[in-house]
Formats: C-alpha cells, structure tokens, sequence
C-alpha cells in the first residue's frame, strides 16, 4: 500500500517513437484477437523496465537515484521477443533475456 511517506520504485527506460508505435500496433493487433474489452497502456506509459524495487521510503529512494546518477550510463541493444502474462497486474508485457551488453552495463 502506498502511503505519503513511501512510494513504489522501479529503474525503466523510454522508449524512441519507432518502437512505441510497434508496440501501440502491436496493442491493438491483440485487442483485436484476444478481448476486445481489453484497454491498451498509453504510449506516455510504454517503458522497458529493468528492476523494481517495490514500496520504499524517501530516504530510500534518493540514496537509489543518487547512485543510480552516479553510474556510467553506456548503449546497450536488447531484444524483446517473448509475450508474458503477469497475473498480478492482469496484462500481456513484452519481454527478452537480459542481452550482454545489458549486463555488462549494470555491473
């Protein structure tokens, strides 16, 4: 449960235009086929996410975005080819295996 005092942290990446507009086709491709009740996320939402931390107090989270500034930030490539269900948050997510340029930057 969120409170004031705690907030629910992940670390994600944007994503450029051409691979929100695949995913915003891709959206609505499965609507299509699947429910149509269903409701796509808005492409101001779309991100790749690369680890969350779940409810975590502020103190918390300025020592993460502190260290998290204070990494190197270099270019990886990751592929996204596999469809998951997560159950929890009742959606379709896209994703892949962490790419070794992926890992080499989080070290």
């Amino acid at each position: 449960m969120q409170t004031p005092s705690s907030a629910r942290l992940f670390i994600g990446f944007s994503l450029d235009k051409p691979q929100t507009d695949k995913i915003l086709h891709l959206q609505q491709t499965l609507i299509t086929k699947i429910n149509t009740n269903s409701v796509a996320t808005l492409a101001h939402n779309l991100h790749i996410t690369l680890g969350f931390f779940g409810q975590i107090d502020p103190t918390t989270c300025s020592k993460i975005r502190e260290a998290i500034n204070q990494m190197p930030k270099t270019t990886f490539n990751q592929i996204i080819d596999t469809f998951a269900w997560w159950q929890t948050a009742q959606l379709i997510c896209l994703k892949g295996q962490a790419s070794t340029s992926l890992r080499r930057c989080c070290r």
